[in-house]
């Protein structure tokens, strides 16, 4: 007995969307995304990963758009509070309220989180960390790279 499978379900359009965003075909990924959303416009997973790929297009207001949508789904969303902090530092040098928010996805982590989440919340939390120290121990006129912050979706 053959399985059928249902184009029209979410899950199996998500996957295809993931495919597309790592080919590098980030336009038919929104547009799946987008499809995804309509069908199920509750799923916090569907907003955070169109947000990412929209901020990763340069498309900031599209992309901090999704990811406050899956704020509202889900505050305590390691992923999507981790999105939130690499937004304010990369996108509008707000590092206090980047620091926040990778604060409070670093406290998030639990023994169920998977290695590669928990390492990368950890690294930008504490890379953010860093910068603020900078900031507060700096002299006014030096200069402090904003470190290279990795998104999740």
């Amino acid at each position: 007995m053959a399985n059928y499978i249902n184009p029209m379900e979410p899950e199996i359009k998500y996957n295809i969307a993931l495919l597309y965003f790592n080919e590098g075909r980030d336009e038919d990924a929104i547009k799946i995304l987008k499809e995804c959303i309509k069908l199920k416009d509750n799923i916090i997973k569907y907003h955070r990963t169109l947000g990412v790929v929209y901020l990763t297009n340069g498309k900031h207001d599209e992309g901090i758009k999704e990811v406050r949508t899956a704020f509202k789904l889900n505050e305590n969303d390691i992923l999507t509070l981790n999105n939130a902090g690499c937004y304010y530092a990369i996108y509008t040098n707000d590092l206090h309220r980047a620091y926040y928010n990778l604060k409070k996805a670093a406290d998030g982590i639990t023994s169920n989180t998977d290695e590669y989440t928990k390492n990368v919340i950890k690294k930008n939390y504490n890379d953010i960390k860093l910068v603020i120290n900078k900031i507060e121990k700096g002299k006014p006129n030096d200069s402090i790279k904003v470190p290279d912050l990795r998104l999740l979706y």
